[in-house]
């Protein structure tokens, strides 16, 4: 039990260390304050889960997946921040290893974001980004498309509640006309909790993640003045992309 809460507050004791190395950075006096706006589609396979107290203990092994529509506001101070919100929909399928599938209605998502770029003096053109994010929605409106193999479907009305977050660090190589080229590791800690809902009893259960650790990579070019296009990769701990277009003012 305390090994988990403690697994849970790493994330966020992670991004306020984030924002501790950015604001410990020399600085000019008066940085370059812009802002972008953007688009991204998230398409999110997260690989294992496994549920515990749900309504058949015996099937508790699951695969989930989501598509992510948002849209992306970031404050860029100077070269020692970058700080986005983000704001959108988002759906949620959960497959269960009985062969149970459930689809959630996409629903309102948002999160936000931190990164800060530490230069490399050692290495020309290299440099060390460190992100961290976090995301949260509450798929309820839900349908079963596809019966569990003993034809006999777990039944109530579900809600989740699912939290994300999200650290990673990345080196990143970036010349004069090339694209910005990127690759590290991330750290991915999830709280997903669900009701189940009958007439007379509710039954809650948990959703734990068995892998917490993947690769992280991605590439940015621009595309014209002022436009951007973006996507990131993650690996092992899920399968996973995003794809972005960015407006710089």
């Amino acid at each position: 039990m305390y090994s988990s809460d403690i697994s849970r507050l790493l994330p966020a004791t992670l991004l306020a260390a984030l924002i501790c190395v950015a604001a410990g950075r020399p600085a000019a006096a008066a940085p370059n304050i812009r802002f972008s706006a953007g688009y991204s589609f998230d398409y999110v396979k997260l690989i294992k889960f496994t549920e515990s107290g749900g309504v058949k203990p015996q099937y508790n092994d699951y695969r989930m997946k989501s598509l992510r529509h948002l849209l992306n506001g970031t404050l860029h101070l100077g070269d020692l921040l970058n700080a986005t919100l983000s704001i959108g929909q988002a759906d949620l399928e959960t497959h269960s290893d009985e062969g149970e599938t459930t689809e959630f209605d996409p629903v309102t998502a948002y999160g936000f974001g931190l990164e800060s770029v530490l230069p490399v003096p050692a290495f020309k053109n290299i440099s060390l980004a460190l992100r961290g994010s976090y995301f949260h929605y509450e798929p309820d409106d839900e349908h079963t498309t596809e019966v569990a193999k003993h034809s006999r479907n777990s039944g109530g009305d579900l809600s989740i509640d699912w939290t994300e977050w999200r650290v990673s660090a990345c080196a990143v190589y970036e010349a004069a006309g090339t694209p910005r080229v990127y690759a590290g590791v991330e750290y991915r800690d999830i709280s997903a909790d669900q009701d189940r809902v009958f007439s007379d009893h509710t039954v809650s259960s948990s959703f734990d993640q068995e892998d917490e650790v993947g690769l992280l990579t991605g590439v940015s070019c621009r595309l014209a003045d002022h436009v951007q296009a973006n996507l990131d990769v993650r690996l092992i701990h899920e399968t996973s992309f995003r794809l972005g277009l960015t407006y710089s003012f």
